[in-house]
Formats: structure tokens, sequence, C-alpha cells
């Protein structure tokens, strides 16, 4: 809680431990009685007063951030209870590094890399790929912390591709099996509808051994083939004859 946030707590006796403070904007998420609201209302401390009902649900709309704005996913010691608000976008990367993306329609967007996991090193420049914006409400005990979280997914992946690195091999049954590992232990998927049917190798609508199997299979026949098969449909149709 910056100083600001604390003298407009104190100035007009609301409850520290009920209000949120924002620590990117200047706003604060609190409940305030006729009395609060008519002083806050007049206040010169205040620029701007916005009513909610508290058992609304909350909406969110998310515009595209200017150059240098930047977002954190917190991951220690937090449970997230609901997202709320969320806006997308399929774009082209121009650039990719580990300061940020750019995209062709949409520009810089800077991100917090500590959130991204090693599935996403195979991103580059010319790839296609959808930027989603979520706001999530975040707890370290009682105190609620609003953070806007950027995820990266593909709009599009070859078969027996989860990864999107345009080659099938070991990383890609590693995926699919770590996929199935999760599934099989009562996880809930963590992949977008694009990697699952990515990973969905032979079809059959489940992502299981059968699938690494088969993508294990297509990449030591290309590693000891003269002749490479490019596509993991092709191989399938190779192995019925």
């Amino acid at each position: 809680m910056n100083e600001k946030s604390a003298l407009i707590l104190d100035t007009f006796g609301i409850d520290k431990e009920k209000a949120w403070c924002s620590s990117y904007a200047p706003m604060i998420i609190c409940e305030l009685n006729a009395e609060q609201l008519e002083q806050v209302r007049k206040s010169e401390l205040i620029d701007s007063v916005t009513l909610k009902d508290k058992n609304e649900p909350q909406e969110t709309t998310c515009l595209p951030v200017s150059s240098g704005q930047e977002t954190t996913v917190t991951t220690t010691e937090y449970h997230a209870d609901e997202y709320y608000g969320n806006a997308s976008f399929t774009d082209v990367i121009e650039k990719i590094d580990a300061a940020g993306v750019t995209f062709k329609e949409n520009g810089y967007f800077h991100f917090s890399w500590q959130s991204i996991t090693d599935r996403f090193a195979s991103y580059k420049a010319g790839d296609e790929v959808i930027l989603s914006c979520y706001y999530m409400r975040l707890y370290e005990g009682d105190t609620p912390n609003i953070q806007k979280v950027y995820m990266l997914s593909r709009s599009k992946l070859d078969l027996g591709d989860p990864t999107g690195d345009s080659k099938i091999d070991a990383r890609d049954a590693s995926f699919a099996l770590a996929e199935y590992s999760l599934l099989s232990t009562g996880g809930a998927s963590t992949l977008t509808t694009v990697e699952k049917t990515a990973a969905d190798a032979n079809k059959d609508g489940q992502i299981d051994s059968k699938d690494a199997s088969l993508m294990l299979s297509m990449y030591a026949y290309n590693a000891t083939s003269e002749k490479n098969i490019e596509t993991m449909t092709e191989y399938i149709e190779y192995q019925r004859g």
C-alpha cells in the first residue's frame, strides 16, 4: 500500500483490512457507508467514484497495453479463487525475446517471463498465436490482489507436434505423456484446444501413451531413414501400408 492510499483510507475511516489498493493503478476497491460515500464524492483527494453492488459479478475489459507496461504472475503462497474479465486476439509475432513480444498488428507487449514455461521456448518470429488477457483475483491469506495476466497459445499446430517447434520428436512425446499422467491422477488439463488436438496423434479422442508411442516411432523412423516423413498424417498412412 502506498502513502496516498493509506492517507485516503485514514481520512475517510475505511477499514484497511477490507480494502484493496492497486499496486499498478491509482485505484482502491472498498465498501463505503452513506456518510463515507458523501465525503469521498466531495474530496479533492478522489478523482472519481464508481459504485458497484458487491454481489454483482465483476467484468473487466482488457485493452492492448502500451510499450513497456509490465504484468506479473505471483506464484508463491497464493491461490486464485476466480478469473473475471478477459480479452484475446490472434496476431503474428514479429519479434520475440526475453523482454517481450512485438506483434504485427497489436504492437509490443512486455511480459514477466517467470510465468512462461519451457513449452513456450519454441515461439519464433512468423508464428501466428493467440494472446489472452485475464484479470486474476489472488489471495495471500484474506488479502485480495488483482493482477493482469497474459498468456500465449498457438492458433494452430500440426498433428503430433504439440510443442509447436515444427518437428515431431521426443519433446512432443514427453508433452503427451505429461498430460496423460496429469489426467490419470485426477488432475485438470491445462492445455488449449489446439494443443489437445495436436497431442492426440492417433485421433482417438484421448491423449495417452499410444500417442506418445506414435510420436517416438515417427521420430525413430526419420532418424534412421534416408527419406524423412514430414507429417504425422503421412506417417500413419505409411504404417498402414
